[in-house]
């Protein structure tokens, strides 16, 4: 079991953040975007990454592997 970065609360499903130094865990999409929105990002051009609206901001961090949706197995179960 993973505990929420946001709650505290533990959690058997949510988005990881695994990015470079980066091991962040959020249950629920919210808390994921507002870390999203914190970030300084700038592409592959150099240029700020400023996206306004939540789904694209989420695609494009998804595809640029920074963070994923899971399940985790209850570590007594193992």
């Amino acid at each position: 079991m993973r505990i929420c970065n946001k709650t505290g609360e533990q959690m058997t499903e949510g988005y990881v953040v695994d990015h470079g130094d980066t091991l962040l865990h959020f249950s629920e999409i919210e808390y994921l975007v507002e870390h999203l929105r914190s970030l300084k990002w700038v592409d592959a051009d150099g240029q700020d990454v400023d996206i306004e609206d939540q789904r694209d901001l989420l695609d494009y961090f998804y595809n640029e592997d920074y963070y994923y949706y899971t399940t985790f197995d209850d570590d007594e179960e193992i």
